[in-house]
């Protein structure tokens, strides 16, 4: 943590801060983060990716089942969020592709379970 306490202090013209470390990783779950409706994209280019949730398997597991992992060969930070282009790689195609498809399903179980429990409200 020094040495990335140091960069920013120098890449901030002295500005200093200390990172909650502990207080965040015990609200979000650290690496166990046990969302729900969740989709982590990254890149292989993307300088993030070290730090992000890339598979399934140990040290980051995904607790829920609606979480998953997309990571995108030949991409960079938040490069799924940008517009879909004719240039785009087929490994992004196909990653904004399987995110909507979950997006679409996490949506449809939304308002189902709204129609379901919409008398349930009432009665409170």
């Amino acid at each position: 943590m020094d040495f990335y306490g140091n960069l920013c202090t120098a890449a901030f013209n002295g500005w200093t801060a200390t990172p909650q470390t502990s207080w965040i990783n015990e609200q979000y779950g650290a690496t166990a983060i046990a969302a729900t409706n969740v989709i982590f994209p990254s890149g292989t280019i993307d300088p993030w990716h070290a730090l992000s949730i890339s598979n399934t398997s140990q040290p980051q597991p995904l607790v829920q089942a609606s979480e998953q992992a997309a990571f995108i060969e030949g991409t960079a930070h938040c490069k799924d969020l940008y517009a879909p282009n004719v240039g785009d790689s087929p490994q992004l195609t196909f990653a904004r592709e399987q995110i909507h498809a979950a997006v679409n399903v996490w949506l449809k179980e939304s308002a189902a379970w709204k129609l379901t429990n919409k008398d349930t409200k009432k009665s409170n």
